[in-house]
């Protein structure tokens, strides 16, 4: 049941009769609490706990209505942090209980694989929602760098971390990157990005 609640929790949905999820076949279990409700033999103690996660018993008609709702409370969290913090949320963070860093990432992940519907990616877009990874990774790491300066009145050293972040060998690799030194390129408008902030090069 907890695994199934947490399941439910990162993916906003219920999984699929053949998903596994830590090593557990939580799909199946799925499909037996439904065939003992069908049967008459789920306990009632059973029933009244997986309702308190609206389990879908009727898989046909629950699932989608559980999963839309649920991506849409979500989506509604989203819009509460954005509001309050000026930004989307970054990969590691929890807003009122919830690990809305990772559904975003998650959303990016599933357009990726094109399993997003239309009307969900039209809502994100509406919003500004950052799709790249790549991109959205390196601005939330200069994001960070422009919140450190701001709040120290200095440049981080090669070894300050920063919220969790190790952002003084980020600042490392953008120089390193600049000149050749490691594998890539940083382009013109990341360059110009860094220098409104009087990023030190050398």
């Amino acid at each position: 049941f907890e695994l199934t609640k947490d399941f439910l929790k990162v993916f906003g949905r219920f999984p699929n009769s053949n998903e596994t999820y830590k090593n557990h076949n939580i799909g199946y279990w799925c499909y037996l609490q439904r065939y003992m409700y069908k049967k008459g033999t789920l306990k009632e103690w059973r029933y009244d706990k997986l309702k308190t996660i609206d389990f879908p018993f009727n898989i046909k008609e629950s699932v989608l209505a559980k999963g839309n709702k649920r991506w849409n409370e979500m989506f509604e969290l989203m819009l509460e942090f954005r509001d309050k913090y000026n930004r989307l949320p970054y990969t590691n963070d929890t807003f009122k209980g919830e690990n809305i860093g990772n559904w975003c990432i998650r959303q990016r992940i599933l357009r990726k694989e094109n399993h997003i519907r239309e009307d969900r990616i039209k809502a994100l877009d509406s919003i500004g929602f950052v799709w790249d990874i790549n991109n959205y990774l390196w601005m939330e790491k200069y994001n960070l760098l422009k919140e450190y300066i701001q709040e120290y009145g200095k440049q981080p050293s090669t070894r300050t971390v920063y919220k969790g972040e190790n952002l003084g060998s980020w600042c490392l690799v953008q120089r390193g990157t600049r000149k050749g030194y490691f594998k890539g390129k940083l382009t013109e408008e990341r360059i110009q990005l860094l220098d409104k902030i009087n990023f030190r090069w050398n």
